[in-house]
């Protein structure tokens, strides 16, 4: 089997990063971040200026071939900024206390992602995606709910620690 590793975002930048494992038939996607877009911009812009990840098919109408996750390590914007420009419904698997958290972001107002539909990761349970698995770790941070990820394919074994 042969899974493609594809760094997205956050090359050149402290935070923003998105990371991308993916098979012929599933992606998982490894946080969701930007660092700053204005207010009033649209997705094809930001797309187009790099400043959301090289996913169009989550951002336009263009539709995706594989079955696909988002996953957030912890809820800090350069980590899940980019989910309020999502376009088509997409699971995003975030642990209860940043699930907790997001809802009441939403609900004052202060974040929106219609699109985003947010399920609840247990560290130490397995979440199968097409042929991958990924299972989320508790980690130390300075927010609660904080996760490095481990991706299997079943033949390799990847970790996305978020920002430790």
């Amino acid at each position: 089997m042969t899974t493609t590793v594809t760094v997205l975002n956050g090359v050149d930048t402290i935070g923003g990063n998105v990371v991308a494992f993916e098979t012929q038939t599933a992606r998982v996607i490894m946080d969701f971040g930007i660092n700053f877009a204005p207010a009033d911009s649209q997705p094809d812009d930001l797309l187009s200026n790099g400043i959301l990840p090289a996913l169009p098919d989550l951002f336009t109408d263009i539709a995706g071939d594989k079955q696909t996750a988002i996953f957030i390590s912890h809820l800090h914007l350069d980590h899940m900024g980019a989910l309020k420009y999502l376009t088509k419904l997409t699971p995003v698997y975030m642990t209860m206390e940043s699930a907790t958290l997001y809802a009441e972001l939403i609900r004052q107002g202060l974040e929106s992602a219609p699109n985003a539909q947010v399920q609840v990761i247990a560290p130490n349970k397995d979440v199968q995606i097409g042929d991958l698995t990924v299972r989320a770790f508790a980690t130390d941070h300075d927010i609660m709910g904080a996760v490095m990820f481990e991706v299997t394919d079943g033949q390799h074994r990847f970790v996305h620690s978020g920002d430790v």
